[in-house]
């Protein structure tokens, strides 16, 4: 059975894609949260890319209206 109260020590990362920003958050341990805005150029993608990995990102969980955004964005953040 579920419960509530179990405390996970994996964090929770989130992206917000919208037309012309992506919104990125984590949530850690001990409630932590980090929260960037990202323009949709290529030079701040990298530097979201970035930061993810720094953070040891592996899976994220992404939220868009149009999908054709999603195609643009993932190429974008493979981590090397």
């Amino acid at each position: 059975m579920y419960d509530q109260k179990t405390k996970s020590d994996e964090k929770v990362y989130g992206l917000d894609v919208h037309k012309d920003s992506i919104f990125m958050y984590i949530l850690g341990e001990d409630d932590e949260k980090i929260e960037e805005k990202f323009r949709t150029l290529i030079p701040d993608l990298d530097c979201l890319r970035d930061l993810l990995a720094f953070h040891g990102v592996d899976k994220v969980s992404m939220e868009s209206i149009g999908i054709y955004r999603i195609l643009y964005v993932v190429p974008t953040l493979h981590f090397t």
